[in-house]
């Protein structure tokens, strides 16, 4: 079909119109591929948003899941110093509790050992300010260690006796009773290192003698003894009386 045979079929109504249904058809298939691109780029649009968001959460998420993780390896650490701490600390308590232990066993025995000692020392500390005062020139030193040095030696020995007689004679002094409990306590540690001394024997019932016993100031001027009220020693091998004992004469 030439040139010129096209042109006369394109002066066909019935061909015009199927050439205008044609366009049209055409144009609305276009406008509609058109329309359908545009929900697309739209749909497109919409989902770049929102993976923009998910990736912000994301991001965010991300965030406070490694500030998470930070916190937790700072509290595990942390953990794991206190429970190290804690670890120390029963070791410490540990070895304290058998320190303790040994230092109670130490101290019983030393308890047991020096009761005694100790007692006799917490007689001496309760004497009344005065009574230890006139004592100063036989116990030089207050310490325990002190105390019991001086308390054993021969010249104390018997300066103790002195002062408790005249004390016991004046029936006036409160702490008699300890200051004899201290004087036999050394008395006997006494006899321990010299075994030639021995306590004066006397008997309640024994005919009072000058000669061999103080009569305190209370009581008969003559008579039997009725109480011993301090004994005295003797040389056990020469029968030789050192020191007196006391007596109440009824």
């Amino acid at each position: 079909m030439n040139k010129e045979e096209l042109l006369e079929l394109l002066k066909d109504e019935d061909i015009q119109k199927a050439v205008l249904a044609i366009r049209k058809s055409k144009i609305k298939k276009e406008k509609k591929l058109e329309y359908s691109i545009k929900e697309k780029d739209n749909e497109i649009e919409m989902l770049k948003g929102l993976v923009e968001k998910l990736k912000k959460c994301f991001r965010e998420e991300e965030v406070k899941s490694e500030k998470l993780t930070k916190d937790i390896d700072i509290k595990n650490n942390k953990l794991r110093e206190l429970e190290e701490l804690k670890n120390r600390l029963n070791f410490g308590i540990k070895d304290l509790k058998s320190k303790n232990n040994k230092l109670s066993k130490k101290v019983d025995f030393y308890r047991n050992t020096f009761e005694k000692e100790l007692n006799t020392y917490a007689l001496y500390e309760e004497l009344n300010s005065s009574t230890k005062s006139s004592l100063k020139g036989i116990f030089k030193d207050d310490s325990l260690e002190g105390f019991l040095a001086c308390g054993v030696q021969e010249k104390n020995i018997g300066s103790l006796w002195e002062y408790v007689k005249d004390e016991l004679r004046e029936e006036k002094n409160s702490d008699i009773k300890s200051l004899k409990t201290i004087f036999y306590f050394f008395f006997d540690s006494y006899k321990r290192a010299f075994p030639i001394y021995k306590v004066q024997n006397v008997v309640v019932g024994d005919e009072f003698d000058n000669e061999e016993h103080i009569k305190t100031n209370s009581g008969s001027v003559s008579g039997k003894v009725d109480e011993v009220v301090f004994v005295g020693w003797v040389n056990s091998k020469t029968n030789k009386i050192i020191k007196k004992s006391i007596v109440r004469v009824k």
